[in-house]
């Protein structure tokens, strides 16, 4: 043999020797999962688009709208966990960046709202407990403190008029 026929052939991360290499056209997993088998993201899809019965409803909705529904249901009597798993679910979406295309109308807040939430401000120093919050958080859902500060001053100049 000569030389050239002699190549070496260099051997480490990713270039394994010659002699242990795959031959062109046989798999490194001959077990491996079957054709036409499918995958667990296949598994899945169908099983999250499988119609179900919700609640005692006369029509039966996807698995995945059923599971949303009971998640909002638990965060909406104070479970921590589904709320967080919606807020977060909600944030990959882009549903918590969108921006207001108008303000809202803080003339239909009735007299006892207003005051609630006058209170709630005073008390934002700290005091105020989960309940106020919550409780508040409903009344205003997408107002400002800035905008409720300007509504408030805006009634009490109107009450001295």
């Amino acid at each position: 043999m000569t030389k050239m026929s002699q190549q070496i052939v260099p051997v480490g991360y990713g270039s394994p020797p010659v002699a242990t290499r795959f031959e062109p056209g046989v798999s490194g997993n001959p077990a491996g999962r079957p054709k036409g088998r499918p995958n667990a993201r296949s598994v899945l899809v169908e099983a999250l688009r499988k119609q179900v019965q919700h609640d005692e409803q006369d029509e039966p909705v996807e698995a995945l709208e059923a599971i949303l529904a009971k998640q909002i249901e638990k965060a909406v009597k104070g479970d921590r966990h589904a709320s967080q798993t919606l807020i977060g679910l909600a944030d990959r979406h882009g549903l918590l960046t969108a921006q207001r295309s108008q303000p809202r109308d803080c003339t239909k807040l009735n007299e006892e709202e207003l005051a609630h939430l006058e209170d709630l401000l005073q008390k934002m120093s700290g005091d105020a407990n989960d309940e106020e919050v919550r409780r508040a958080g409903r009344l205003v859902t997408d107002m400002s403190v800035d905008e409720l500060k300007a509504e408030i001053a805006r009634r009490e100049q109107a009450d001295h008029t």
